[in-house]
């Protein structure tokens, strides 16, 4: 029997329509491969894919030419020529290794093939003819949402939490955002997901959604190019950024050491793991060692970072490094960008002015207005001088207050005012505070 793969694919846009349903495709291939006694070896199914990106996006058909190469089956059915590909170039790059292994397809519900010249002829005219429908859609879906841009109004999608749509604006919500800013909250002053997810269980995050929401602009005001209400300050939201790969983990051993998340190894910059080493009488010593692991092998360091030096060089070190942090922060000036960006901003209002009032179309309007939209992404955001919050933390009988901390509050201590440790193949070479 004919060995043969069913594939089957929707873009987001054409998830409700009637005859695209995975559903209904896979039903269709099914009962055409019956039909023809054909024996089904794999079912493809890519959901919310579009055939214009490249192919490498969709895992299902990735997994399909694995299947190819390994010699699997013997040809691919699917419903349209559309829900293979819209683009001539794609089309005849996978073709290549199709004929490679002697594989070939069918449109169940048209009428193609690709032995003579002509056959290849009608499939070149009818992919650019589905590629450039496509191209088109394209066009007019960005050109709508440029426009509601201009307007300040989001152009769908999910708001994101914390946030509601009221007579077409984003708005903060009033029940959810606390919560949210109380999530970023425990984020970074911890360091970890799953802590500001516990403290905000009504948000119901998980591991995914959470990382998701710490790293969203939205809650700095910046929802797409939108201007929103902001729940968290930009400061904050590069804070959240920097503290990817520093984020705490929930060890086996339930065991809290200091610096987690803090340390990266001095030879291959991994992310150092934390080791406990118990002696006689019960007495333990925490460390700080390199995974070893890398793309390239074995790293060579076999260091063990003592957290009970780290912590005591911080302590000694901690009033030299604010004294000079805080006299190379003063010595630092701010600088404005603001005159370049609204010059810049006043040319895209007379911009739209003109469209609207039909003095240019719309390719000279797009086209004008995708330069100008590169000519502002390239001027920077106004830089101030970094204030150092850490200042805050040793204050008064600070050390007295440290002395009587837990472990896991002496953790978040240290997280909340240390940015980076860095180390060298014996100790600590230096530390940035917050």
């Amino acid at each position: 029997m004919e060995r043969v793969a069913l594939y089957a694919r929707v873009s987001t846009e054409e998830q409700h329509r009637r005859g695209l349903s995975l559903t209904e495709q896979e039903k269709s291939l099914e009962d055409y491969a019956n039909a023809h006694n054909m024996q089904i070896v794999g079912r493809y199914i890519d959901g919310g894919k579009s055939a214009r990106k490249k192919y490498t996006t969709r895992p299902e058909f990735m997994r399909l030419l694995s299947d190819v190469e390994a010699g699997k089956l013997d040809t691919i059915l699917f419903i349209k020529l559309d829900r293979w590909f819209r683009n001539v170039g794609d089309y005849y790059e996978v073709q290549t290794i199709l004929d490679a292994h002697n594989v070939t397809w069918r449109a169940t519900q048209e009428d193609y093939e690709t032995v003579t010249a002509s056959g290849r002829f009608k499939v070149n005219i009818m992919l650019a003819v589905a590629q450039d429908e496509a191209d088109r859609t394209s066009e007019r879906i960005k050109f709508v949402f440029e426009g509601k841009r201009e307007r300040g109004e989001p152009a769908g999608g999910r708001i994101p939490r914390g946030y509601k749509r009221e007579n077409k604006k984003i708005v903060i919500d009033p029940e959810t955002a606390p919560l949210v800013r109380k999530a970023f909250d425990v984020y970074l002053e911890t360091g970890s997901l799953s802590a500001a997810s516990r403290a905000c269980p009504k948000l119901g995050l998980t591991y995914r959604s959470s990382r998701y929401m710490f790293d969203n602009p939205a809650y700095m005001g910046d929802y797409y190019g939108i201007t929103i209400p902001p729940i968290i300050s930009v400061e904050e939201h590069e804070r959240a950024l920097a503290m990817h790969g520093h984020t705490v983990r929930k060890t086996k051993d339930n065991r809290v050491y200091l610096f987690s998340g803090l340390l990266t190894c001095p030879y291959c910059g991994r992310r150092l793991g934390s080791k406990v080493i118990c002696h006689p009488g019960g007495k333990e010593n925490y460390y700080y060692v390199c995974p070893k692991k890398t793309r390239d092998g074995l790293c060579e360091n076999k260091k063990h970072y003592s957290e009970v030096k780290i912590e005591a060089y911080l302590l000694e070190h901690v009033d030299s490094k604010i004294a000079s942090q805080t006299s190379a922060q003063e010595n630092s000036h701010a600088i404005s960008y603001k005159p370049q960006r609204d010059a810049i901003k006043r040319k895209l209002e007379k911009l739209s002015e003109l469209y609207m009032a039909d003095m240019i179309d719309m390719d000279d309007y797009k086209r004008k207005y995708a330069a100008l939209n590169a000519e502002l992404a390239a001027v920077p955001e106004d830089i101030k001088p970094k204030k150092l919050e850490a200042v805050n933390m040793f204050v008064g009988n600070w050390r007295d207050v440290y002395d009587g901390l837990s472990k896991s509050s002496r953790r978040t201590f240290w997280r909340s005012c240390i940015d980076t440790i860095t180390l060298d193949n014996n100790s600590i070479a230096d530390f940035s505070l917050r």
